[in-house]
């Protein structure tokens, strides 16, 4: 799959949260400003992967297509049963259960499938092994709590904007300390996004979200 689509369909999960939370007993109910807002994010994000990269150099694999459409709706599902499912008081030991179970299967998976024998430790570069840690610090550890903790605190809609959020914090970081250029186009897309997303995360929910 070209990446600038996966990320485009990744970016459905925002839309399946709002419409599954909408669904649920004490969920928000679907507002034409949160709709508006999501529409935008998406649209600011299409203009951000841009249209040269979003189909690549070949046709789109249909089954690719349908695994990420499948995880994007498993990811807000499991979001949006947070609210019911009698997890752990604590937003850590929730996070870090579900982080230990995801592992373990993933290394089961990659066992299975003959990864193992194609791994090698001398060949893995210091430059991967930082990039690594870094990921386990700070998009798991730190992330993944954090957003674990907001499912409890914050309305959905407003959780789910990081989907819009992070392509755009990642083309200011490649520029900020990649030397990446920044061109017009992404500025717009960036714009577009911080539009859709001001539209959804000051919007006030006539009901309360109920949290358990």
């Amino acid at each position: 799959m070209p990446s600038g689509l996966a990320a485009l369909l990744l970016a459905t999960i925002p839309i399946w949260m709002v419409l599954l939370d909408s669904l649920r007993k004490g969920g928000t109910k679907l507002d034409v400003r949160v709709m508006g807002g999501m529409v935008i994010g998406v649209a600011g994000l299409a203009l951000l992967v841009g249209p040269a990269h979003l189909w690549g150099s070949s046709r789109v694999n249909l089954a690719g297509a349908g695994v990420l459409m499948f995880s994007s709706f498993c990811w807000s599902l499991g979001s949006i049963l947070s609210h019911r499912l009698n997890l752990p008081a604590s937003p850590f030991l929730a996070a870090a259960m579900e982080m230990l179970a995801g592992g373990a299967l993933l290394l089961l998976v990659g066992v299975l499938s003959g990864e193992g024998r194609q791994f090698h430790w001398h060949e893995v570069a210091l430059r991967s092994l930082l990039g690594l840690v870094y990921l386990i610090a700070a998009g798991s550890l730190l992330g993944f709590t954090a957003y674990i903790w907001l499912l409890r605190t914050v309305p959905t809609a407003r959780v789910s904007t990081y989907a819009f959020v992070n392509p755009a914090v990642a083309v200011f970081l490649g520029w900020a300390v990649g030397n990446e250029v920044l061109t017009g186009r992404e500025l717009l897309a960036s714009a577009t996004i911080i539009a859709g997303v001001a539209l959804i995360i000051t919007h006030r929910p006539l009901e309360p979200e109920i949290r358990n």
